[in-house]
This record gives structure tokens, C-alpha cells and sequence, in this order.
């Protein structure tokens, strides 16, 4: 993995430097992180709504770093830096 946050984790493609696969998982945090649990199918749901999000802004014209669905929780997305807001 080339990050893991509190629900999704980022790995690597072998294929290309430019892209990674983001990974929903069914991990659930409350309490800034002091209490995890798991929701079964919360990863399916996560990435179905960003996939439809994302496409929404892509087709009016808003870019983003999302490429296509993969699986039901798994995306292909660009490789950016994020900026600490």
C-alpha cells in the first residue's frame, strides 16, 4: 500500500507510474479514530458514490483525479499530491 487513511487505502499499479487503485473498505471510525468498526458493504457504497460524484463533475466540466470503477470497491484514479487543507 502506498497510503492507508481511516477508510480507504491506495496501492500502486505495476503498469504505470501515473495512476493508483483506491480501495473503499467497510472500516468505520468515531470519535476522532478512538472507536473502529466494521460495516459490512460500507466500501460497495463509498465508491459507487464517489464514482458517481466524480463522473457528475467530470461531465460538467470539473476535473478530478478519478479514471473508472474497477470492482465494487475499487477505482482507478490519477497519482496528484495532495495539498494539506
Amino acid at each position: 500500500a502506498v497510503y492507508k487513511g481511516k477508510a480507504k487505502t491506495l496501492f500502486a499499479l505495476p503498469e504505470t507510474n501515473q495512476h493508483l487503485l483506491m480501495e473503499f473498505r467497510d472500516d468505520f471510525t468515531a470519535f476522532n479514530g478512538k472507536k473502529t468498526a466494521t460495516i459490512a458493504g460500507k466500501g460497495r457504497i463509498n465508491n459507487a458514490i464517489n464514482a458517481g460524484i466524480m463522473s457528475y463533475l467530470q461531465k460538467n466540466g470539473v476535473l478530478t483525479h478519478f479514471i473508472q470503477k474497477v470492482t465494487d470497491t475499487q477505482s482507478k484514479v490519477l497519482k496528484l499530491t495532495m495539498l494539506p487543507i
